[in-house]
């Protein structure tokens, strides 16, 4: 009995560390951004070309104003070096992410 209160307890404990966080949107604006991944390593952000070092940056200023989303486009031939790090400043940026997909 004490092994299942145990494990019901870790159990417990795990889908609160899951759970996602409250989204504050209520007292946030939210900005819908546009980002394409094409196949030439350029990132298109809101139509502007951004280099993925800047593309952090950018979101980290907009994250302190707004509740960030993106529509996200990736070509079949983009390089997943920079998906990855695409995916990597969007999580650090705690952006949802919509796709399009080509």
């Amino acid at each position: 009995m004490t092994r299942f209160a145990l494990f019901a307890v870790v159990l417990s404990l795990g889908l609160l560390a899951c759970a996602p966080a409250q989204n504050s949107s209520a007292t946030t604006a939210s900005k819908v951004v546009t980002l394409e991944v094409t196949g030439n390593q350029v990132l298109m952000l809101d139509n502007k070309e951004v280099h993925v070092d800047y593309l952090n940056s950018v979101l980290s200023g907009l994250n302190n104003e707004f509740d960030i989303s993106a529509k996200l486009s990736i070509s079949a031939d983009a390089p997943m070096g920079i998906v990855n790090d695409v995916q990597q400043a969007l999580h650090r940026n705690a952006v949802r992410v919509t796709s399009d997909e080509e």
